[in-house]
């Protein structure tokens, strides 16, 4: 079976139809996608040479993913890195600069759903301009928030209205990687696929973080050019949408026989992911990384600066993760994209991972251990960023042929509830500062300062107690993969 690459224009055919056969083929209307399906065979009828074909334009709807989750989580993340310098400016206390993150977790349990529905019910393409659209109105009301009102207090309230509904953008934009990945590109660039789209979230946190510590500096009031810079650049996934896409949800023709197979409804794809045993395995196991991650990203500047360390520093130790994370997420994808020995590599991903975090904890205890901690963050992003990808990709095989959109989503959303009791719950076991912390500490005036390192040691305990359990118990099945290679044993005879 060959695939064909193609760079015509997509016919007034949404997509192609089976006049032959047993195969499921997309008709051109969404309903039939949203009704129940079952993994059938696919006859050699419907699958001849040169029947399958990838299109130029799927880059351009991965960029648009990319610029989505590059925006919004420059968005979510930009004021962890100066947090202390946050909470002095508003006048509120970290656990209200840390609602600004958690609220991206809350907001996405509901939300959640809501995309899945919208991604099975009207394709790809309105809910990637909804989740644009969502995203630059809550970029514009923090930039109002910064230009209305005079008042600290109140240029809070109008923020966290802009940082929620930015949070609802983001319950939309994280489960298109996936979807975009089975229906646009071939069994061989799955993954780097999903790789690119979520990967630009790790982006996003790692440019912000980088950045924000020298965009506010000294002066607290420049987190209004912060809160400016950081909500602007959400208009250039609405001004792509606008210029260039001119397509349907899905092409023509499949990229691969599981992209030309109708997936389960919406209601029976969720039945079926939680009567899934591995799937189960599979959201603790990623929630938990996920969780892990976040609240580590969200809390390191408070964990740090106790011990002396500088928003700067906090932001370089960040970069260093997330990057590291980025070369790590090429390598392993890239290799996991030609072995397709997802689980193995994931399961040894986690493990590294973990050595990573126990380093960090311990190596953020003291106030002079700079290369150290950079050592141990960078070890946990090269080994840890992977496992979002490879997550959504064993979502997709565990559960198949329940809907993408459906398995990615629910995997997230196991994250995002376990992020809310790290980051509520381990700010909880802060201790008090000792002499020599009082006397190093580079942490703004005013706030009230807490050691983390218990709540760092749960963190790190906790994680890898949960990749241990990981693997002896998680045992994921290719579903999606066996079905193709069923296909292609059919096709060959």
């Amino acid at each position: 079976m060959s695939i064909g690459s193609s760079s015509s224009s997509e016919d007034s055919s949404c997509l192609p139809n089976s006049s032959t056969g047993t195969s499921l083929i997309f008709s051109q209307t969404s309903d039939v996608r949203s009704s129940i399906m079952s993994p059938v065979a696919v006859t050699n009828a419907t699958l001849v040479a040169g029947e399958f074909r990838v299109y130029r334009r799927r880059w351009v709807l991965l960029a648009i993913v990319f610029f989505l989750n590059y925006t919004n989580a420059s968005m979510w993340i930009c004021f962890a890195p100066v947090a202390d310098t946050s909470a002095s400016y508003f006048g509120v206390s970290l656990t209200w600069i840390n609602m600004l993150t958690v609220i991206y977790f809350i907001v996405f349990i509901p939300f959640n759903f809501v995309g899945v529905y919208m991604a099975e019910r009207f394709g790809l393409k309105p809910l990637m301009i909804s989740s644009a659209v969502i995203n630059l109105i809550g970029g514009a009301l923090r930039v109002l928030s910064v230009y209305i009102f005079e008042e600290p207090t109140q240029k809070f309230v109008v923020l966290f209205i802009g940082q929620s509904i930015t949070a609802v953008a983001q319950a939309l934009i994280l489960i298109q990687p996936t979807k975009l990945a089975a229906y646009w590109f071939a069994p061989n660039e799955r993954t780097i696929a999903n790789a690119a789209g979520t990967i630009a979230n790790e982006i996003g946190l790692m440019v912000a973080f980088l950045a924000s510590p020298f965009i506010v500096g000294d002066n607290t009031s420049n987190i209004e050019h912060l809160i400016v810079i950081w909500s602007v650049p959400s208009v250039i996934p609405v001004l792509i949408c606008v210029v260039f896409v001119n397509t349907r949800s899905y092409p023509p023709s499949p990229p691969s026989s599981s992209g030309a197979i109708a997936s389960m409804g919406f209601k029976d794809s969720m039945t079926e992911c939680l009567r899934n045993k591995q799937f189960w395995c599979l959201m603790l196991s990623f929630g938990t990384g996920l969780a892990a991650f976040s609240t580590l990203i969200a809390l390191i500047e408070q964990i740090l600066c106790v011990n002396g360390y500088s928003d700067t520093y906090a932001g370089i130790a960040s970069t260093v993760c997330i990057g590291s994370g980025c070369v790590g997420a090429a390598i392993f994808g890239t290799l996991a994209d030609r072995s397709k020995k997802y689980d193995v590599i994931y399961k040894g991903c986690y493990l590294l991972a973990c050595l990573g975090v126990g380093f960090f904890a311990w190596a953020s205890t003291k106030s002079d251990n700079n290369v150290l901690i950079l050592l141990g963050v960078g070890w946990f992003g090269f080994f840890g960023l992977v496992l979002f990808p490879l997550a959504l990709e064993l979502s997709v095989e565990c559960t198949y042929p329940v809907s993408e959109s459906a398995s990615s989503g629910v995997v997230i959303l196991a994250g995002q509830l376990i992020g809310i009791v790290m980051l509520v719950g381990l700010p909880f076991l802060g201790q008090s500062l000792t002499q020599k912390q009082n006397e190093v500490e580079d942490c703004a005036q005013g706030v009230d300062k807490e050691d983390l390192w218990i709540s760092n040691i749960v963190l790190a305990t906790f994680t890898s107690l949960i990749a241990v359990w990981t693997l002896f118990f998680f045992k994921s099945p290719n579903k999606r993969l066996e079905a193709e290679q069923n296909a292609n044993l059919i096709d060959d005879s």
